[in-house]
């Protein structure tokens, strides 16, 4: 999971993630610990209301569930040619992660659809972020079959780099993207 343990200055902050730090998680690893500005945690709060809201918003427009998965499959409507809008230090992390999934050689801008990358970002997302991103796929791409099958060739394409990450993954398990196969490798029809 992921808990809010002190809001205080930056200094404060890092001693007191250096203190949590050390404790040791359930797995006898110390526990991850990441000081962040206000901004992103706001921003952060945001991303899971939004993505809540579109989840009840395509239960209830076809329309919507239409375009959505449309926008979230389609190749190269995310090309990464503007960085610019990256370069800000609220979103370090999210540009760390583009930067990291954009580093592969075969990973180009315009071959990329937002599924892709909410793929390959999973492990990055806390648990609550990765609920709703499976729920979100659950209620709009994986209810329709040509929207499954899309998300069943996306996903892979993507498979050996989710696996590879899953292994490396300290989350629950029972929350990575992966766990989605079930519903993709067991429909004979895809």
């Amino acid at each position: 999971g992921r808990a809010a343990v002190m809001n205080n200055s930056q200094q404060q902050c890092e001693m007191v993630g250096k203190v949590v730090g050390r404790n040791v998680g359930r797995h006898t690893q110390p526990l991850k610990v990441h000081v962040m500005h206000h901004s992103i945690v706001a921003h952060q709060n945001f991303a899971l209301r939004v993505l809540g809201w579109i989840t009840q918003l395509i239960a209830n427009s076809d329309g919507f569930k239409q375009l959505l998965n449309r926008v979230l499959t389609e190749s190269g409507i995310f090309a990464l040619s503007d960085r610019t809008m990256f370069g800000s230090p609220e979103l370090s992390q999210l540009t760390a992660v583009l930067a990291m999934v954009m580093k592969e050689p075969s990973n180009d801008a315009n071959s990329l659809s937002f599924l892709d990358l909410f793929f390959l970002a999973d492990t990055h997302l806390w648990k609550a972020a990765r609920v709703q991103c499976h729920q979100l796929f659950m209620g709009s791409l994986l209810m329709e079959q040509n929207s499954k099958r899309r998300f069943a060739i996306i996903f892979a394409k993507n498979y050996p780099k989710l696996i590879g990450a899953f292994i490396k993954d300290d989350h629950d398990h029972t929350m990575s993207i992966t766990s989605l196969s079930v519903q993709i490798f067991t429909v004979p029809t895809l």
